[in-house]
């Protein structure tokens, strides 16, 4: 094997352990969050691929404010002045 085609699979072998510890830590630091509050409002937003984003705003007990993306059934079943609560362990509040 010559010394090019090392540094290639080094290089690629490299980048994917990278990327997957950082979506490790993300994953672990979106399980591990737990709030509660009240939607304040609802955003839809679609990309111009034809992509949309699902969007709460949370008024949460502590007094500060969080935006979250759920996923469409959630978003759907969800209204403003709903008590909303997110649990460790899981990826999206529910809700209270």
């Amino acid at each position: 094997m010559s010394a090019g085609a090392v540094a290639a699979v080094l290089t690629v072998g490299g980048s994917l352990v990278l990327c997957a510890a950082v979506a490790w830590i993300v994953v672990a630091r979106i399980r591990g969050e737990n709030y509660a509050g009240v939607i304040a409002d609802k955003s839809l937003n679609t990309d111009d691929d034809g992509t949309s984003s699902y969007r709460l705003i949370l008024s949460l007990d502590d007094g500060r404010a969080k935006s979250v993306t759920v996923d469409k059934a959630l978003w759907s079943s969800l209204a403003v002045g709903d008590k909303v609560v997110k649990r460790p362990g899981r990826f999206s509040p529910e809700r209270a």
